[in-house]
């Protein structure tokens, strides 16, 4: 029987430094990496910020993040740029918004969870 893997949780501090659901450890990094440079950056240019990575691991997280619709993507002559689709806060907002109205569905009409969030905020 093997175990199950700990799921990942948001740090309040380093929105992506103990990762986001469904982001791997890589992902976080080059996400991060992405959001510090504040322009698009082709495979290449991302790639000297990761000397240790093969080309091909750089260019396959940085379309895994497309996918996962956390970048755009635009072509420029014969390779694609990436950028973030949103900043880190966006990102957080999108997050918690979508973790709490999870919640909120699947509490019902329990008033627990309201009464633990109004108690988080005030403190």
């Amino acid at each position: 029987m093997t175990a199950l893997r700990p799921r990942r949780r948001i740090a309040a501090t380093g929105i992506l430094s103990t990762g986001l659901s469904g982001l791997g450890h890589l992902e976080a990094r080059v996400i991060e990496r992405l959001w510090d440079q504040g322009t698009a950056v082709s495979v290449r240019q991302l790639r000297n910020a990761f000397p240790e990575l093969a080309y091909t691991t750089v260019m396959t997280t940085l379309d895994r993040l497309y996918r996962k619709a956390l970048l755009v993507r635009r072509r420029r002559g014969r390779a694609f740029v990436y950028e973030p689709r949103c900043s880190r806060d966006e990102l957080l907002n999108e997050m918690m918004s979508g973790h709490v109205s999870h919640l909120l569905e699947a509490s019902g009409a329990s008033s627990a969870l309201l009464s633990t969030l109004v108690r988080a905020v005030s403190s």
